[in-house]
């Protein structure tokens, strides 16, 4: 009974966070024996220890770097001013010309930048754009991975370097005179589309977009 009622008491010490005392024996043949039968117990109540704070977050936890334009269409970029949209760009080097992505990417499908300028922008979020280049016969659609992040509506006209996966594939009518509806701006009459439209696109995970004064 005396055994069973000193473990009870350290249990209590235990419970409301009072450091444990020393085991030092007490009065009493019996006293270092109880301590010992009421270790096990004391060792079960007691709270599990806390695990030690890391500096660094574990392999693959840490979120992209983010730039402008997530969830909702950004403002008008000043001019003379080069902005970052999307996530942070993965690749590294110089990007390349429009031209030498299509030679280099579409057959692979792997990731590049690629330096345009930028043709055309939605008007009504920004959530594609257009880009040209002196050597294309054709414009480059781009599109932003997951409709996460916009551009902002006044991109037309400045430079971009984008980064990516470039593809060819074919709009629908249907589909190209969507795009040319969203392109024209308030007042204007949209470009008339006829036929399916081959084209290369872009789905795009960060951009640069540099304005000019």
């Amino acid at each position: 009974m005396r055994q069973f009622g000193l473990a009870l008491m350290m249990m209590g010490l235990v419970a409301c966070g009072s450091p444990t005392p020393a085991a030092t024996p007490a009065a009493g043949s019996g006293s270092a024996e109880a301590l010992q039968k009421a270790a096990p117990v004391l060792a079960a109540a007691a709270p599990a220890a806390a695990a030690a704070p890391t500096s660094q977050p574990s392999e693959g936890s840490a979120a992209p770097v983010k730039g402008l334009g997530f969830d909702r269409t950004p403002p008008d970029q000043a001019a003379g001013t080069t902005e970052h949209y999307g996530w942070a760009f993965t690749t590294a080097g110089p990007a390349m010309p429009i031209s030498k992505a299509i030679e280099a990417c579409v057959p692979s499908g792997k990731v590049c930048r690629i330096a345009a300028k930028v043709s055309g922008v939605c008007q009504n979020k920004g959530c594609w754009m257009t880009l040209t280049a002196p050597e294309l016969k054709q414009e480059v659609r781009v599109k932003f991975k997951d409709y996460a992040f916009f551009m902002p509506k006044n991109a037309m006209g400045g430079k971009v370097d984008i980064e990516g996966v470039l593809t060819e594939r074919e709009m629908s009518q249907d589909e190209a005179q969507h795009y040319a509806d969203d392109a024209a701006k308030a007042g204007e009459a949209p470009r008339k589309v006829t036929g399916p439209v081959k084209a290369y696109q872009i789905m795009a995970t960060g951009s640069d977009l540099s304005l000019v004064k």
